[in-house]
């Protein structure tokens, strides 16, 4: 027997009702997941932005990520922004708790969130409880930019989502300068001033003055083949030392590191004098290093001149003609300018004249030469010369 028409009607109006509230509430639920709240927009927005050299990076995203929030000076929070501040001290367990939580022994990504005006000094408290052997990498974060709620522009449309996608990986260690010796290769970024920064003591008020600087140092380091130790990497490691008393902020910090970033620099180490005590100090560079001229030597060691070198050498290898040089039937003389260090050793050569297939060679064998040390008034000194190699086609 058929259902009246009128029951029919009312059934499919209760369902279409039903379907509705429900297709209503997934919707608001959808729409509530995705939407960042407030506070979390408001607080991204407190970053720095307008990162140009910064790495795109979305790491926060993954669950083995351990995300530190800096919102407000001397407060910490973990993960979330509405989450309950926890103190300093405890940010190690904390830490070995989320490590404990994540499949399998992967070492864990650390992501800094701070303010543009929060002290380095709180960073620097953060950086310093991190169990940094169990450490894979540690990003500061920001923006690559930000377009105001009311800009809208065809190109760079305003962004509603505030997630930062920018990310300056660091490492940390000891104050370079309390090193005895000082390693003439170390590059020492520092704050002296409103608006001024030095590099080894040379003074820049622009950031892109100093990017500059530094590329020439890279640039020079090609030419003359400094690798780091074990690798077949150039020598481009910068310290950025952070002062004592926290004379800076952290939207300072990362502007720095982003201009040192567009030198080439890698890798960008932040330094303080509270982490030299530390058992597990940690940079992203292991190991000692092959020694060049320096920038600016800044440990007061003098510099003289000592001319051709050659007759004051107590061991100076002789170059192997090279075969490509041989083929062409490349001769003369090639003149290489070296720096000898207070041992004797060569700590840097560079080829100035000669044919261009006999230079490599002449450098390489400069670099293996030994002299006395020098002095200069009875203390040691570096001498700057030249040491000069003649190749005969006729007699290699």
């Amino acid at each position: 027997m058929k259902s009246p028409p009128n029951k029919i009607n009312t059934l499919l109006i209760i369902v279409v009702l039903t379907l509705t509230t429900l297709a209503c509430s997934n919707l608001q639920s959808f729409v509530d997941n995705m939407s960042m709240p407030a506070k979390a927009t408001e607080f991204y927005r407190s970053l720095p932005s307008d990162l140009q050299h910064a790495e795109e990076d979305l790491g926060i995203l993954r669950p083995s990520a351990f995300l530190i929030l800096l919102p407000e000076p001397g407060m910490i929070k973990l993960f979330d922004i509405d989450s309950e501040p926890v103190d300093v001290e405890s940010l190690g367990a904390k830490f070995e708790a989320h490590r404990s939580s994540i499949d399998g022994d992967a070492r864990i990504a650390v992501y800094i969130a701070a303010s543009v005006d929060i002290n380095s000094i709180d960073v620097v408290r953060v950086l310093g409880e991190l169990p940094m052997q169990e450490v894979d990498k540690i990003g500061l974060l920001g923006y690559s930019r930000i377009a105001s709620d009311s800009e809208e522009t065809r190109d760079e449309p305003a962004r509603p989502d505030p997630l930062p996608d920018r990310m300056i990986e660091v490492g940390f260690a000891a104050d370079a300068k309390s090193h005895h010796p000082l390693n003439p290769l170390d590059l020492i970024v520092e704050k002296r001033r409103a608006g001024k920064f030095t590099l080894n003591d040379e003074e820049y008020s622009e950031f892109k003055d100093l990017t500059i600087k530094l590329g020439e140092v890279f640039n020079e380091r090609e030419q003359n083949m400094v690798f780091r130790t074990g690798s077949n990497e150039i020598l481009k490691k910068v310290n950025v030392h952070l002062s004592d008393e926290g004379s800076e902020k952290y939207g300072e910090v990362v502007d720095i590191l982003d201009f040192i970033k567009g030198s080439g620099a890698s890798p960008i180490v932040i330094t303080h004098s509270s982490f030299k005590s530390r058992p597990d100090e940690r940079s992203v560079t292991k190991g000692s290093v092959q020694k060049t001229s320096p920038l600016k030597p800044t440990d007061g060691i003098p510099t003289v001149s000592g001319g051709v070198l050659n007759g004051k050498a107590v061991s100076l290898p002789k170059p192997p003609y090279p075969p490509a040089a041989r083929a062409v039937k490349a001769s003369g003389t090639v003149t290489v300018q070296v720096l000898i260090d207070v041992d004797g050793a060569v700590i840097s050569a560079k080829a100035t004249s000669g044919h261009p297939l006999l230079r490599p060679a002449a450098q390489t064998a400069a670099r293996s030469a030994r002299f006395r040390p020098a002095e200069l008034q009875g203390k040691p000194a570096r001498v700057s010369g030249v040491i000069v190699y003649t190749f005969d086609a006729d007699n290699p």
